[in-house]
């Protein structure tokens, strides 16, 4: 409760249980947290929830909240690979699971294997209303090669919450769910400005390359139509690979370049 953690690494952690409902690589539940809280904290190794029926499990910190907009998790990172067998409504992300809290300057790349959960992000698993993710990225592949059967599972975030922002971040990495599935957002109901997304996405129902289905605004953000393996989403704007390595695309979507 109002905790400060600051330039800590963690290397090679194995984290296979817990007593409550919260893992996370450093830390399981963090609240009333303040600005930089949780700043320059790295994590690599491997978090397995292991049948434990753990729902909020993140790379750093399994559920963190703050004061809406004020940026908790600043520099921090996750690799490794983080393992659910989790069926209920659960939160998961490379970085936080369950985020009511701000993030700017963080990044993750692993794998996130849990094919039968829900809400799962490569960065967080759901940004809370409020509060802004920015300057972030994900490399997290999201059950590869799975026949998943979870929903609003995204490259960076798995849900965007009412009045939530997401700002000049991207995905890079695959995604497979069952519905609201996209290559950066599976649910949407804030805005996203400045974004991209390159990875393979797959699902059934409510699935685009950059985003599964949005109430919110998508501005300015484009998605890969040929890695993705998707055309259509709800909000972006698909370009071919070699739009998406040429610089006047960004251009001409106003990106400060």
């Amino acid at each position: 409760d109002g905790a400060k953690f600051k330039n800590i690494n963690l290397i090679n952690v194995i984290i296979v249980s817990a007593t409550n409902s919260n893992m996370g690589g450093l830390v399981g539940y963090a609240v009333n947290m303040t600005e930089d809280s949780i700043y320059n904290c790295h994590v690599s190794g491997v978090i397995n929830e292991s049948n434990s029926n753990r729902w909020n499990i993140g790379g750093v910190v399994g559920n963190c909240s703050s004061g809406d907009g004020v940026y908790s998790i600043n520099k921090c990172s996750f690799e490794g690979n983080i393992k659910s067998s989790v069926s209920a409504n659960s939160y998961i992300g490379g970085i936080c699971g369950s985020c009511s809290t701000s993030i700017k300057n963080s990044y993750s790349s692993g794998n996130i294997v849990a094919p039968s959960a829900s809400v799962l992000g490569g960065l967080c698993g759901v940004l809370y209303q409020n509060n802004v993710c920015s300057y972030s990225y994900s490399l997290v592949n999201i059950n590869e090669g799975l026949n998943a059967v979870g929903e609003r599972i995204g490259g960076l975030l798995g849900e965007v919450g009412n009045g939530s922002r997401v700002l000049k971040s991207w995905a890079r990495g695959s995604v497979s769910g069952e519905s609201y599935v996209g290559g950066f957002v599976g649910y949407n109901n804030g805005s996203i400005n400045d974004c991209y997304s390159t990875g393979f996405v797959v699902g059934n129902t409510d699935v685009g390359g950059f985003c599964g289905s949005s109430n919110g605004s998508i501005i300015n953000s484009v998605w890969d139509t040929e890695t993705s393996g998707q055309t259509t989403s709800s909000g972006g704007i698909g370009k071919t690979t070699a739009e998406m390595k040429n610089k006047q695309t960004y251009i001409d979507l106003g990106w400060s370049i």
